[in-house]
């Protein structure tokens, strides 16, 4: 961003796009940029627009500008399908009496025997042979102290720090874990953050998730019907929790497997093909039209949404690589070279 202003770009914050439009007019074609700020909505005009707004918020934009409006965009049906959760798989752990820092206990707790470090620290990368789906790689995920006091605003009164530290962990185990109400967790069993510990383990899924259209101001809708079912994600889910459980008895402590739907790595839904019958966007990132693989002029996708599958990994680099590359094409493009020269 410091960048960008340093170099004339103007930044509007607290700014949310609602979609995209397109108007002809005797000057030629240019898109309008529906936004809602903190006072009234405002539009922008280009005639060229990169939307970069993460997966759920740019598949979102795509899916709120279609309709039958004359203004509205004109895109392909492969908007939001092929979503990917990146295999993630999360995981929770923890043991009676060995201290593990698994949360950020917050500044005026700070001592040099809570020290959490980074959010991920080390790696078990068992990434090996020929097929990508029997690739596993696990990471630690401590929970640092900005992210567990907004999840567990409601226990904030505790005044007694250890009572707050284990009153942390079962809010947070709360809200991943999904056993149906099955099976109670006894609050005897839990710990406090110093003696719990947060997994995530990557995998490939199939890619076969899909998104819906939310609210303007909102995210798209993940929809994964099968997700954990198929013979597939069973098999990378159940190799997870068997790594897992493996890990915390090492350490003598308890694994308690979460949600099967949980990712942090949300991808896809505008993917990037050469075929536009099997993806949103063609190599550039120029987003296809609904029909004969024409794509809309001077309107590019740059983030997560054009990843064709998920990585089983972090996706960071990979995604900077491909925002590096779409970003060389926009530059190379008729539609910018035009910009420059009017």
């Amino acid at each position: 961003m410091a960048t960008a202003a340093a170099n004339g770009a103007q930044i509007w914050t607290d700014t949310h796009v609602k979609k995209i439009s397109h108007k002809n007019s005797n000057e030629g074609g240019y898109y309008k940029i529906h936004i809602h700020e903190a006072g009234p909505d405002a539009t922008l005009k280009s005639k060229l627009v990169i939307v970069a707004a993460g997966t759920m918020g740019t598949n979102n934009i795509l899916m709120n500008s279609q309709g039958n409006d004359k203004e509205a965009l004109d895109l392909s049906k492969n908007i939001g399908q092929h979503f990917s959760a990146n295999g993630d798989v999360i995981g929770f752990g923890f043991t009676k009496e060995r201290r593990l820092n698994g949360g950020g206990p917050g500044l005026d707790n700070l001592n040099n025997h809570n020290r959490v470090g980074a959010v991920v620290e080390s790696i078990i990368d068992h990434r090996n042979g020929d097929n990508i789906y029997d690739h596993i790689a696990a990471v630690d995920a401590c929970i640092p102290s900005a992210v567990s006091a907004p999840i567990t605003g409601s226990i904030r009164g505790v005044k007694n720090f250890t009572a707050r530290l284990k009153a942390d962990a079962n809010a947070i185990l709360k809200i991943f874990i999904n056993n149906d109400g099955k099976e109670e967790i006894p609050e005897d069993d839990l710990a406090g953050f110093d003696k719990f510990f947060t997994f995530l383990v990557l995998n490939h899924d199939q890619s076969k998730g899909k998104l819906t259209k939310g609210p303007e101001k909102g995210y798209a809708k993940p929809e994964f019907p099968e997700y954990g079912q198929q013979p597939e994600d069973r098999n990378f889910i159940d190799k997870s929790n068997e790594l897992m459980t493996k890990i915390m008895e090492a350490m003598g402590g308890k694994f308690i497997p979460g949600g099967p739907n949980s990712s942090v790595h949300p991808l896809g839904g505008v993917r990037m093909s050469a075929d536009h019958n099997r993806g949103g966007c063609d190599l550039s990132g120029r987003v296809y039209k609904s029909k004969d693989g024409k794509t809309n002029p001077g309107l590019f996708v740059c983030d997560a949404s054009v990843m064709p599958m998920s990585t089983g990994i972090h996706p960071f680099l990979t995604i900077s690589a491909l925002a590096e590359k779409i970003s060389e094409q926009i530059i190379n493009s008729d539609e910018f070279k035009q910009i420059l020269n009017s």
